[in-house]
């Protein structure tokens, strides 16, 4: 049976929760209440064997065979679902068995009349449970007595003292079971009111990293020279990585990638407020020198210095088989030849939002048949192993310009990298967003 934890309890209803606590309670208790009944039922299936009572025997096995159920259900769905129905059952048949089982002597007015009612104290059971036991017990003891009354002088006292012992152990176990319901939830209100709270959060998470997804690019520029496949990994549910691709009216094409530091709610909203920017921006992105300088004093204005913002701005121009590209402390980009030679293209420059003043140059390179060009964030060639190897810049190159080589499209070129990082990443935790963008340039 499952044994609920006050964390586990805080995400149920109350009602439940109270429930599965004295589920909890009572197990223990069970454990206990049935051994003992183990070694009792044995005692009564030996004496009745020695004196050879056919009905009193019967009703030894019978109990046995309660127990031995009782035992080997205890790990069954069923037993944790109906639990709180099958020990007043148990209860009460052990009751049955013990009463039918016991010889016809002073024991057995006394069992029925102070044992059993006496084991209402040691469970926790909602009202009509406790009661429905205690009806049971006095029933039988009430039947006990009445075939006793003439046997004599003390008969009466055989219908009269299991009556006084059943409401006043009841009663007793009523208020023990109350006190144990106000006690837990009073535990229990403040765990299900931080897990409501933790609930929120991740509810709000979750439609936040839905938003963030539903920002990125989805269908790509419809040219036939150029080929694009890309991928993020957030290290949490809201990523600081962002990526897009504008075709622009010259028939050219942008490509953007950027990271926000770090990750979070926080470089998430971040990263909504530069994108929403690069698309105001968009019809000015043939001169993406000029677009991170209006982003640069945007992002001063309301960023602070840990959330810096870095961003590459590619433009892909198809009649002069060229890439111009300008950075903002953002890692270059890689081209990969159809050969597998490769070159990096952009300058060291500052990042967006540091109120200094910035120094960005436009930096362009000739493009061939067949060229890949590889943009990514630091978030994949600094992941590390669990040795603390990073992946590298010549790590990727060399996985891109393998699978390349082996005739894969950008698909399947991405994919080979995504693979390899998980590979290479093994146990070891991610610690930063991982984006990256694969395109192949056609003449």
């Amino acid at each position: 049976m499952r044994l609920w934890t006050l964390d586990q309890l805080a995400q149920l209803p109350e009602k439940q929760a109270v429930q599965k606590h004295f589920d909890r309670l009572n197990y223990r208790v069970l454990r206990w209440f049935w051994r003992f009944s183990v070694l009792v039922a044995i005692g009564y299936f030996i004496a009745r064997s020695v004196d050879g009572e056919l009905i009193r025997l019967a009703a030894a096995v019978l109990w046995l065979g309660v127990l031995a159920a009782m035992f080997f259900a205890r790990t069954s769905r069923f037993y944790e679902e109906h639990f709180p129905r099958i020990l007043p059952a148990f209860l009460l048949g052990t009751a049955a068995c013990m009463i039918v089982g016991t010889p016809n002597n002073e024991f057995q007015r006394i069992l029925p009349t102070a044992l059993l009612p006496l084991t209402l104290l040691f469970f926790r059971m909602q009202a009509r449970h406790c009661l429905t036991v205690a009806g049971g017990f006095l029933a039988m003891a009430v039947t006990v007595g009445l075939s006793q009354l003439g046997g004599g002088p003390d008969g009466d006292e055989l219908i009269v003292v299991p009556i006084l012992l059943n409401v006043m152990f009841a009663g007793a176990s009523l208020f023990l079971s109350r006190q144990a319901r106000l006690a837990f939830l009073e535990e229990w209100t403040g765990s299900a009111m931080r897990e409501r709270e933790r609930a929120r959060m991740t509810g709000e998470l979750a439609d936040a990293r839905k938003i963030q997804l539903a920002m990125l690019p989805g269908a790509t520029p419809a040219v036939d020279w150029l080929t694009i496949a890309s991928a993020s990994q957030p290290a949490s549910e809201v990523g600081g990585d962002f990526y897009d691709h504008f075709l622009l009216p010259d028939g050219s094409v942008a490509l953007a990638i950027g990271d926000v530091a770090g990750h979070g709610v926080g470089s998430g909203l971040v990263l909504a407020g530069i994108k929403s920017g690069l698309h105001l921006l968009r019809e000015e992105l043939r001169n993406p020198v000029a677009v991170l300088d209006r982003l640069n004093r945007l992002a001063s204005e309301w960023l602070q210095w840990r959330m810096l913002v870095t961003l590459l701005i590619a433009v892909v121009d198809p009649s002069k088989r060229s890439v111009r590209v300008a950075a903002a402390g953002h890692a270059p980009l890689i081209i990969i030849s159809s050969g597998g030679a490769s070159r990096r293209i952009g300058s060291p420059a500052l990042p967006l939002g540091t109120k200094l003043a910035p120094s960005w140059n436009e930096t362009s390179a000739t493009l061939e048949d067949g060229d890949l060009l590889v943009f990514c964030t630091d978030g994949l060639t600094e992941l590390v192993d669990a040795t603390g190897e990073q992946f590298g810049d010549e790590r990727l190159e060399s996985v891109v310009r393998e699978a390349a080589l082996a005739g894969g499209g950008v698909d399947s070129i991405r994919d080979s990298v995504l693979s390899q990082l998980q590979r290479f990443r093994g146990d070891a935790p991610q610690l930063d967003d991982i984006s990256v963008v694969v395109a192949r340039f056609r003449c």
